[in-house]
């Protein structure tokens, strides 16, 4: 099944006109933790099919996304960071935080800091869990943002390729979309991303 068939048609209906604002405020809401009732990336998908056939542009898609992206995910990192870890030990479980798993985000959190938010975000099941845990372990507000904005400006760019495969005649983009391939794509990602910061931290020292 075409996977721009999954998108309500009354969202399908907003992008005539409205496409942008429709990206913004809706990536904002479910970033902000307000649960869409499709996959956010059909989104992405569906607005780079249309800037594909001249219908819009996909720098734009690529900017409002990641713009929506971030003021949404700093909205929850706010609440969180103010909130601080009470809040989080009462939400915890109903966004499958459990104490362990808390101990052991805090550690990973306290040692790898903005990379532990883009690993975070790029990992599929944990968008939503890192910009809470990110302020309620005290991130800094910087770290935050470029981190967010970098896993935004990765996760997007791969939804634009899958939206260009449509215009291409790959219709049949389901699989490419599956947890297993979603999982590839962020090994591949954090496998490049660790070899950049690896070779960074030797040549600062050997600096």
């Amino acid at each position: 099944m075409d996977v721009i068939e999954n998108l309500p048609k009354g969202v399908a209906a907003l992008f005539t006109g409205y496409e942008y604002p429709t990206l913004l405020l809706l990536f904002f809401i479910s970033e902000a933790g307000v649960p869409l009732p499709f996959p956010n990336y059909l989104l992405v998908i569906y607005a780079t099919y249309l800037a594909a056939q001249g219908q819009g542009n996909v720098f734009l898609v690529l900017f409002v996304t990641v713009l929506g992206i971030v003021l949404g995910a700093w909205l929850l990192y706010w609440v969180a960071l103010k909130g601080g870890k009470p809040l989080l030990l009462k939400v915890g479980k109903y966004i499958d935080l459990r104490p362990e798993k808390l101990a052991r985000a805090e550690e990973w959190f306290a040692k790898r800091g903005g990379l532990a938010v883009i690993v975070g975000r790029l990992t599929p099941g944990l968008r939503i869990q890192i910009a809470i845990v990110a302020g309620v372990f005290n991130v800094r507000p910087d770290v935050f943002l470029y981190s967010t904005a970098i896993s935004a400006v990765i996760w997007t760019s791969f939804y634009l390729c899958v939206g260009f495969l449509l215009k291409t005649g790959y219709t049949a983009v389901a699989a490419y979309l599956s947890p297993a391939y979603q999982l590839a794509f962020a090994a591949i990602i954090l496998s490049i991303a660790a070899i950049g910061f690896f070779a960074f931290r030797a040549k600062k020292r050997s600096s």
